[in-house]
């Protein structure tokens, strides 16, 4: 009777054990934070609320580590992320090796085209010419500058040594460009002389006649121009390709010619001219040729050649002196 009553007393005070024992996990549970995985700051430390959810207020402003630069990102691996839970009493623990919080600075960003557009800006003031007329190759292609956020994204070339022969330059460059700066940084490349020269909007072929609308001025290296490339849209327009060219290719002289006005082969009145007497005869074109232009033609009833100039689509003419 006695082991009975006992045995029903241990029962009960098991139960209330784990009734009791289910209540102080729940409320653990519930109190427990949660990860964030990834947080976007702006400031310059991380806090406790940018590693983990359901904090208390006080808890989450608490600052725990230096923020990453303006533009970069931090990674809280699982031993760090553990460690500062310990250290701040977060009730968290990792639940793998892979746990992490990526934090991630927002910036006011300078970027690449910015810094080449001072930069030129700043080699043209110094070689007195147009910013129009050159262009710098940086020797870091991936040059630009991150910010904070109450930064403005403003910068200014404070020294600049600059080769005029070879084009090799040395430049600081400071930003924002006025009070303290917030960056300072030397970069080095080359400056470019430019030149505009005309270009086809469209390829063409051999016997196009170049149209205005189809030609546009383009910026190119200046080293890249020689002797015979045309630099003048009038040089274009009016020509034709003597054989195909492509769009947005810089032409040369003998690229181009006049129009075709006779084609070899063609049928010809042949028109002779000699003191003040005008004779005609049937003649064929031996050669190409543009109004204006010489050319050979076949007399068909003599079948002798002779040296004409292109008058019209049919007509050569022949001076004899």
């Amino acid at each position: 009777m006695i082991i009975r009553r006992c045995t029903k007393l241990l029962v009960k005070a098991t139960i209330v054990l784990t009734v009791i024992g289910g209540v102080l996990f729940t409320s653990i549970a519930s109190d427990a934070a949660d990860l964030r995985r990834q947080s976007v700051v702006e400031a310059d430390y991380v806090t406790l609320g940018d590693l983990f959810d359901g904090l208390t207020a006080d808890q989450a402003e608490k600052n725990v580590a230096p923020a990453p630069a303006p533009g970069r990102r931090a990674v809280f691996d699982y031993r760090t992320l553990g460690r500062l839970a310990r250290a701040y009493r977060v009730q968290w623990q990792a639940s793998s090796t892979l746990d992490r919080v990526v934090i991630e600075r927002v910036a006011n960003v300078i970027e690449h085209a910015v810094v080449e557009r001072h930069l030129v800006n700043a080699i043209a003031a110094d070689s007195l010419v147009e910013a129009e007329t050159i262009s710098v190759n940086l020797d870091n292609r991936a040059v630009s500058i991150s910010l904070p956020v109450d930064v403005p994204p403003t910068m200014a070339v404070t020294r600049l040594n600059h080769d005029p022969i070879s084009g090799r330059f040395t430049a600081t460059i400071v930003a924002p460009a006025t009070g303290s700066p917030e960056y300072e940084g030397t970069v080095t490349g080359r400056s470019i002389d430019i030149v505009a020269v005309p270009v086809l909007t469209e390829p063409m072929r051999r016997g196009d006649v170049i149209a205005e609308h189809q030609v546009e001025m383009i910026k190119i290296p200046s080293e890249r121009i020689n002797s015979d490339i045309l630099v003048g849209m009038a040089d274009l327009v009016g020509m034709t390709p003597r054989r195909s060219i492509s769009a947005n290719t810089p032409i040369r002289a003998s690229d181009l010619r006049e129009p075709v006005l006779i084609e070899r082969g063609t049928p010809v009145t042949i028109r002779l001219n000699k003191g003040g007497i005008a004779l005609t005869a049937k003649g064929r074109a031996m050669d190409d040729a543009a109004q204006g232009q010489g050319l050979r033609v076949m007399n068909v009833t003599s079948n002798r050649m002779v040296d004409a100039v292109a008058i019209t689509a049919n007509l050569v003419e022949v001076n004899l002196h």
